[in-house]
């Protein structure tokens, strides 16, 4: 009768039964035995390579704690588990969208340049913005103050 149903739940009516009554039962009885249906639930995603984990927890730790939190607030700080939960997860994606991105030897040393001499670059410009701001003005020809003139008539 139905594809799935088992041979013991399909049979045919005897005399004076009703045909739906019958169907109404198979299908009960099919329900009852039926495991849930539905989407079947994707396997889990693999977990980002400890390589690529790390660089993200490196980059992600830099960027907030060196670069952004000074400039911006100290509620923009993360901790260590933080960077380390939130590499794991950027890392995971790196590993599946880009499944064959090695880093080098060349992109570990600029990562490592950047992550060094960055926060030093931007704290020099800070400091140049901090001195531009000190250095007085220069007067325009109102705030110049005048003498006048006083001429003696007799």
């Amino acid at each position: 009768m139905g594809l799935f149903l088992s041979a013991a739940l399909e049979r045919q009516p005897t005399n004076g039964e009703d045909v739906d009554e019958v169907l109404i039962a198979e299908a009960d009885a099919a329900l009852a035995d039926a495991q849930p249906s539905g989407v079947p639930a994707a396997p889990p995603e693999p977990p980002a390579s400890k390589e690529t984990a790390d660089m993200c927890a490196m980059l992600l730790q830099v960027t907030f704690n060196r670069l952004v939190a000074p400039r911006q607030g100290e509620h923009w700080k993360l901790a260590d588990e933080e960077c380390t939960a939130l590499g794991a997860a950027y890392g995971a994606v790196l590993d599946k969208y880009f499944p064959d991105l090695r880093f080098g030897v060349e992109v570990t040393a600029i990562i490592v340049t950047l992550t060094v001499f960055g926060p030093r670059y931007l704290t020099s410009v800070d400091k140049a913005d901090e001195q531009k701001q000190k250095q007085p003005a220069p007067a325009a020809a109102a705030d110049v103050p005048t003498r006048a003139l006083v001429v003696a008539t007799d």
